[in-house]
C-alpha cells in the first residue's frame, strides 16, 4: 500500500498523476519450475472511486539467475471510468543488496506499453539506500536516502527525499514499513511534493 496526501493512482499512469496513495495485492502462481507463472491480483487508488483495475497474466523469468520477469497482463476496469486494457511490461529489481559499511541498496525499475491500438508507453523506479539507525523498543530501524521516478506521454516526475524504515511481523507474515519524504524536483505530475507510507509485504 502506498499513502500519500491527494492525487489518483494506477500501476498504468494516468490523467495527469503519477504515483498517488493507492493499495494493491499481487499473486504469483509458479507453474512446475518452469519460470512461468499466473498472474492475478486488483489494484484501486485511496482518493478516488475511479481507477479500481483487477488483473490477470502470465509472468516469464528468461533467466532465473537475474531478478527480472516479463508480464502479459489483461487489466480489468472494476468501475465505468476506468478501461480494460493489455499491458505488456519488463519488470526488474533488488532487495536489501549489501553495497558496503552497513548500507544496502533495494528498488525496482519496470517499463512497458498499455493497450495495443493505440498504446501508451510508461516507466517507473525507485532506488533507495539504508543502514541501520537506533533501536525502539525491539524495533530496528534504517534511515537513507530514495530517490522515484515515472513517466508516461507527456508527464513526468522524479523525487528525492529521507527514508526511514522498519521490518515487523503480523499474523507470522514479515512486513515492511516505510516512512518517506517525496520532494518533487522534475515534473509536474500531481500529487505534490509531501510525506509517503508504503507498506508491503510477501505472501
Amino acid at each position: 500500500m502506498l499513502a500519500r496526501s491527494g492525487g489518483l493512482a494506477s500501476a498504468v499512469p494516468a490523467q495527469g498523476s503519477l504515483g498517488g496513495a493507492q493499495v494493491g495485492m499481487r499473486i504469483t502462481v509458479p507453474l512446475s519450475g518452469s519460470g512461468i507463472g499466473i498472474v492475478t491480483g486488483v489494484s484501486a487508488p485511496l482518493a478516488t472511486k475511479t481507477g479500481r483495475e483487477g488483473r490477470l497474466g502470465l509472468s516469464v523469468k528468461p533467466l532465473r539467475a537475474w531478478p527480472v520477469e516479463i508480464l502479459v497482463e489483461r487489466r480489468i476496469g472494476l468501475d465505468r471510468n476506468t478501461p480494460s486494457r493489455t499491458v505488456i511490461m519488463a519488470a526488474g529489481g533488488v532487495s536489501d543488496a549489501l553495497i558496503g559499511r552497513g548500507w544496502k541498496a533495494s528498488g525496482y525499475a519496470q517499463f512497458g506499453v498499455a493497450g495495443l491500438r493505440q498504446g501508451t508507453a510508461f516507466a517507473d523506479g525507485e532506488i533507495s539506500v539504508t543502514r541501520p539507525a537506533f533501536r525502539l523498543g525491539t524495533g530496528r530501524f534504517n534511515a537513507g536516502l530514495g530517490m522515484w521516478g515515472a513517466a508516461q506521454k507527456g508527464l513526468h516526475r522524479v523525487d528525492i527525499g529521507p527514508v526511514i524504515e522498519t521490518r515487523v511481523r503480523i499474523n507470522e507474515r514479515p512486513v515492511r514499513l516505510s516512512l518517506q519524504w517525496r520532494e518533487r524536483m522534475e515534473g509536474k505530475a500531481r500529487p505534490k511534493s509531501g510525506p509517503a507510507l508504503v507498506i508491503g509485504s510477501d505472501f
